[in-house]
């Protein structure tokens, strides 16, 4: 039987992801001389999120450091003032923001072929999924480029998996019935239709509300989101299912890159590679972090077995071709190139 969560759990969750040595050192040192400009900068999960944490050490860094020819300020914004990462994508578009920070499936309108991280088991281990994203950095960086889009960096924000009430993950006839909540947008509802599922759009400020009210069973969310969110407190078990390794973006809009100085430029891409490789240590730590914390709180923590996660890949190989008929050539090729890599 379960026991009650740790209440001092979200508050040792936040402390943890801020305290990680990881992101302290992440990003590029911005500033400029004479009166400051203010550059709104949105992200579209809570401030106490990953990138939430990361967001605010690159605000820091940028206001200290002397770099450029100017200077300017940061104003960050998170999901409770501007809602939704489609929003943010247009309001990046409408000059509304300067940068925007949002997972993949917030570009779907802009670049549709950016969804292929929302299919099951696209991306695999921690090492197949970092040659994978460097193999197709070009392909999307020139997708984001021709829509106006300028990518500073991309990086895996953890791996998805469920929250439930009382379904555990076994297997493909494990989900059959299950009433299953996702967010919006996401192209991995079609896995759990496929597996036989009851899926509901959710956004993610009401996910709670309705496990607690039962309107839903289960819900899919990457480990740090479910937990920063407290998702994890109306929830019993958590399947390791990783079924899909969420990709985040920091993106600016061409226009406005451009219309920076020079030095300013350099200050915002200068060492991307490096600013990347931390970040996606970062949040690969915390993700190790919040298993333990979760598994102390009395949570049931399910793994599924390798050949129940055999079986599972196998029923949901037919989203991966529907997919690929509606995504048409561009899509066939980013798909293939995440294979590759």
């Amino acid at each position: 039987m379960s026991q009650p969560i740790d209440p001092s759990l979200s508050r040792r969750l936040v402390l943890a992801g801020l305290s990680a040595t990881a992101a302290s050192a992440a990003f590029p040192s911005i500033a400029l001389a004479g009166d400051p400009d203010i550059l709104p900068v949105a992200c579209s999960e809570p401030a106490g999120s990953p990138t939430g944490a990361a967001l605010k050490r690159w605000k820091k860094a940028a206001e200290s450091e002397d770099r450029g020819d100017g200077r300017f300020k940061l104003k960050l914004k998170f999901e409770d003032e501007v809602g939704g990462a489609a929003q943010l994508v247009q309001g990046l578009k409408s000059g509304k923001f300067k940068a925007v920070c949002v997972p993949s499936f917030g570009l779907r309108e802009v670049v549709p072929r950016l969804t292929v991280f929302d299919l099951p088991y696209m991306l695999g281990n921690p090492a197949q999924t970092d040659a994978a994203l460097k193999a197709a950095k070009p392909e999307i960086k020139k997708a984001l480029e021709a829509n106006g889009l300028k990518l500073i960096w991309m990086f895996p924000m953890g791996h998805r998996v469920v929250f439930s009430r009382t379904a555990t993950v076994t297997g493909p006839s494990s989900m059959e019935g299950v009433q299953i909540g996702v967010r919006p947008g996401t192209s991995s509802k079609a896995i759990w239709e496929t597996l036989g599922a009851r899926v509901t759009e959710v956004a993610a400020p009401d996910v709670k509300a309705k496990l607690d009210a039962a309107s839903i069973q289960a819900v899919e969310a990457t480990l740090i989101d479910g937990v920063e969110r407290g998702w994890h407190e109306s929830a019993k078990i958590v399947s390791l299912t990783n079924h899909v390794t969420e990709v985040g973006f920091l993106l600016m809009s061409q226009e406005g890159f451009d219309s920076l100085k020079g030095k300013d430029q350099e200050a915002l891409v200068s060492d991307r590679e490096a600013q990347q490789r931390k970040v996606t240590d970062h949040v690969r730590q915390r993700e190790k972090a919040v298993l333990e914390i979760l598994k102390d709180g009395g949570r049931t923590i399910y793994d599924p077995a390798s050949g129940d996660l055999d079986a599972i890949k196998a029923a949901t190989q037919g989203v991966h071709k529907a997919w690929k008929d509606a995504k048409g050539k561009g899509g066939v090729s980013l798909h293939a190139t995440l294979r590759r890599g």
